[in-house]
């Protein structure tokens, strides 16, 4: 068995830009994670509010898309609000999705509203756009609590992996 090895935090390329993807379709929210995936960009997604919620305040992503038309009494519109009401993540630029008429949601809080259906070539921009609103919070806040989480993992498999390989030495 070879010996498990791990990279070393401090010689490691800085994280990507994380993009937090709200939307309810499976089949939408993966063909926006593979065209974000394919520029570079750390996506994480979420199928509701709920869980977009949790994920924005335990990541402390750089940018949001989310879909108007979620499942649940909450909206993207409300989502956004939410968001925005919380000190961790009120600094997050939202990007809006939506099928209904963009000047229906016209000062609701959206850094952008992008109207359906859209090219890839438009989601990165719109998320290039995004990443200017949010350069300050990145470097402020997210990247040394990241960095934290990553070393105490990091810490915790090497210690597993040099358990594994005194067992597996002979």
């Amino acid at each position: 068995m070879a010996e498990i090895m791990f990279p070393d935090p401090v010689t490691s390329r800085p994280l990507p830009p994380i993009v937090l993807v709200v939307e309810d379709d499976a089949d939408t929210r993966e063909l926006y994670q593979a065209v974000l995936n394919l520029e570079g960009y750390w996506v994480a997604d979420a199928f509701d509010t709920e869980a977009a919620l949790d994920k924005a305040e335990d990541l402390q992503p750089d940018v949001v898309i989310t879909d108007i038309g979620l499942p649940g009494a909450c909206d993207g519109v409300s989502f956004a609000g939410r968001l925005h009401a919380r000190e961790r993540t009120a600094d997050i630029p939202v990007v809006a999705i939506t099928g209904r008429p963009v000047r229906d949601l016209e000062g609701a809080g959206f850094i952008q509203v992008l109207q359906k259906p859209i090219l890839p070539e438009t989601l990165i921009a719109s998320v290039r756009a995004a990443l200017e609103a949010s350069r300050e919070l990145r470097t402020r806040e997210r990247v040394p609590v990241l960095l934290e989480k990553s070393e105490r993992l990091l810490r915790k498999s090497r210690g597993i992996a040099d358990r594994l390989n005194r067992r597996t030495k002979p």
